[in-house]
């Protein structure tokens, strides 16, 4: 009985001592120093040994001097009976080692004093069928350790294991946690990406940075290899790289990879990581392995892959779609041409035809085809210049509010402008306002039949809203964005929706127009 409670308290000091520590190595050091203190043992030695013919000396307690000779040297070299039997998969339980290999040794090359230690028990640590190294123990003299003995150091071990796999699942949670915060930094800068071309260095930077990465690399599939685009080494982004010969990488699962592209172009460990987009590899990001690499959950580099394919994919899609925009401006232009300035030309030279026949007879039809020959010519000049000012760009340094206005001039139309916060207007922003201002005016002076449009221009801290009002004929809304319609406002609604706006049309015959847009500001758009 005394026995029993013996071990009973023995395991309630070893449970209470396991929750004293949140720190791995001091959680193992203070229960083995609990354990010997309860037991009277008198030394014990700890290997966390996950990962195979690979071992760390975790903590250690009354090590004999031949052991713990040189910093602990014999104890963080070579291989010993107990973790041989460990890796091997024979040790289930907690067993007598016979005539330990390192005290043994210690004996043979006269090394020092082993305190008359020469065997140990030996106890692997595991829990739920995982496990994680092995507890040692022993005393000066003590060769053989009874059945309870061991049945005892089994459970203690048992419990460790347990706490281990506890504080392990902790760490886990709390690197995992670190990782996608540093994640969600890294994808917010990923996505303010515009450019194709600038992705690489742009991505290489965003993600060294976030995650504080010494060197990492940016490569592109090509015809099944890989080209070197961009890298970003100790905080520095190589924009434009020597010319690098495709390398072939497996592009298989994300792995460890030794690429030529350390200092001197030597071999070193990289953490290649592929991007793919569906079922094909796009390209990859390999990482140099440093210090702050550890501290990196895998699962946060898997969402980073994906982000990084999301955002390749979207800056396709959009330059797609800005192919397609350049495609329908210049069919709108097109039309313009045909349906204003070749028909006055066409009309034009129909006119200076009939003048020619009745010069000399009739001077009075001359003189009417004459001022018609002017009129036209006038008219179509003006809406010459005006399909010329559609293809300009609005300059950077011109507020948008003169812009209108002189653009507005240019139709023949009064612009009268309300504008308020125009230098919060970020460039981006003001070139599809002036777009989508531009189509709104054209639209007044071909089909409004009035000769003066409002417009307002308001930047808030959050938001920038525009509005452009006429008094004119008005249109039935209902059908107007029709394939094919000549009032643009598929366009412009596609240019307020890509900054994630809001576009408004409200209009009627006979009841005038308005058009209206609300843009959020501090968001660069769904292209970015």
């Amino acid at each position: 009985m005394d026995r029993k409670l013996n071990d009973l308290y023995t395991l309630k000091v070893i449970a209470e001592t396991l929750n004293r520590s949140d720190d791995l190595h001091d959680m193992l050091q203070l229960v083995l120093e609990k354990l010997l203190e309860v037991t009277g043992l008198k030394a014990g030695w700890i290997f966390l040994a996950e990962a195979p013919s690979r071992y760390e000396l975790a903590a250690d307690v009354h090590l004999p001097p031949a052991l713990a000779r040189d910093g602990k040297a014999p104890m963080c070299a070579g291989v010993c009976h107990c973790l041989s039997q460990y890796w091997a998969g024979t040790l289930k339980q907690a067993v007598n080692i016979i005539n330990c290999k390192r005290l043994a040794d210690a004996i043979r090359l006269k090394s020092g004093d082993t305190a008359g230690i020469t065997h140990h028990a030996t106890v692997p640590l595991a829990a739920s069928g995982e496990r994680f190294g092995v507890l040692n123990v022993a005393s000066p003299h003590k060769q053989t350790f009874t059945d309870d003995e061991l049945n005892l150091l089994q459970s203690v071990a048992y419990q460790i294991g347990t706490a281990i796999k506890r504080m392990k699942l902790y760490e886990a949670e709390k690197r995992r946690a670190k990782t996608f915060a540093k994640l969600d930094a890294a994808v917010r800068t990923i996505w303010e990406a515009a450019d194709r071309n600038a992705f690489p260095a742009h991505a290489a930077k965003s993600v060294a940075r976030a995650f504080d990465f010494e060197h990492v690399l940016f490569f592109s599939a090509e015809d099944g290899r890989f080209v070197l685009r961009s890298e970003c080494r100790d905080g520095i982004v190589h924009h434009t790289l020597p010319p690098h010969e495709p390398i072939a990488i497996d592009a298989g699962p994300p792995g460890f990879r030794d690429l030529p592209f350390a200092e001197g172009g030597k071999p070193a460990r990289f953490y290649w990581l592929p991007i793919n987009m569906g079922n094909v590899c796009i390209g990859g990001l390999a990482i140099r392995i440093s210090p702050s690499f550890a501290d990196i959950d895998e699962a946060g580099l898997m969402a980073l892959a994906a982000h990084l394919a999301l955002a390749i994919e979207n800056l396709e899609l959009n330059e797609k779609r800005r192919q397609l925009q350049l495609s329908e401006e210049r069919n709108r232009l097109a039309r313009d041409l045909h349906d204003a300035v070749s028909q006055k030309l066409f009309s034009l030279s129909l006119t200076a035809k009939a003048a020619q026949s009745f010069a000399d007879q009739q001077p009075d039809l001359l003189r009417e085809a004459l001022a018609d020959i002017q009129k036209l010519s006038r008219e179509a000049l003006a809406e010459m210049r005006a399909l010329i000012w559609q293809l300009r760009p609005l300059p950077s340094d011109q507020p948008l509010s003169e812009a209108i206005k002189a653009y507005g001039a240019k139709l023949g139309l009064t612009v009268l402008v309300k504008s308020r916060g125009e230098g919060r207007i970020p460039p981006r922003h003001r070139e599809a306002l002036w777009r989508v201002m531009q189509e709104a005016l054209n639209n007044v002076c071909k089909h409004a039949g009035v000769a003066e449009a409002r417009v307002v221009i308001e930047a808030g801290a959050r938001d920038i809203y525009v509005e452009i009002t006429d008094a004119g004929k008005g249109f039935a809304v209902d059908g107007a964005e029709r394939p094919g319609g000549t009032l643009g406002l598929s366009s412009m609604r596609e240019r307020i929706e890509q900054l994630n706006g809001t576009f408004y049309v409200k209009s009627g015959p006979g009841r005038g127009t308005t058009i209206a847009a609300r843009v959020p500001l501090g968001h660069s758009g769904k292209d970015a």
